[in-house]
């Protein structure tokens, strides 16, 4: 299987910071695996969109975007157009220390952070 578009110039990319893209090059190394992250959507929480990170062996879906780095970050179609032009950051929050999302798209949080929405005209568009 291989993905459809890679780089694609039209297309606002997803970027890693540095301290994400060194955790993320960490965690690879720590399993002994790995060709990229893949960074997509889930329906939940009560603002109505998660964030779902994870290092993949493979490519999970061939329709998914490809941004070529240091790490591969791979987007999900579906979800690209609520998380284009986000970044990813690792960041220091008291005792933790979590991936954080840095996305123009979103319009709201939940108050845990948990989840976001995006405003109901742009998910239309």
């Amino acid at each position: 299987m291989s993905v459809t578009l890679r780089n694609p110039n039209t297309l606002q990319p997803i970027t890693l910071s540095a301290a994400a893209l060194e955790q993320v090059s960490k965690e690879m190394k720590k399993r002994g695996s790995g060709i990229g992250i893949r960074l997509h959507l889930q329906t939940a929480g009560c603002s109505g969109y998660m964030y779902k990170l994870n290092i993949i062996d493979e490519i999970v879906a061939e329709d998914d975007y490809c941004f070529d780095g240091e790490i591969n970050i791979y987007v999900e179609k579906k979800s690209y157009p609520l998380l284009k032009g986000t970044e990813i950051e690792f960041v220091r929050e008291g005792l933790n220390r979590i991936f954080k999302y840095k996305n123009p798209n979103e319009t709201g949080a939940c108050g845990c952070g948990e989840s976001f929405t995006v405003d109901e005209n742009f998910k239309n568009a």
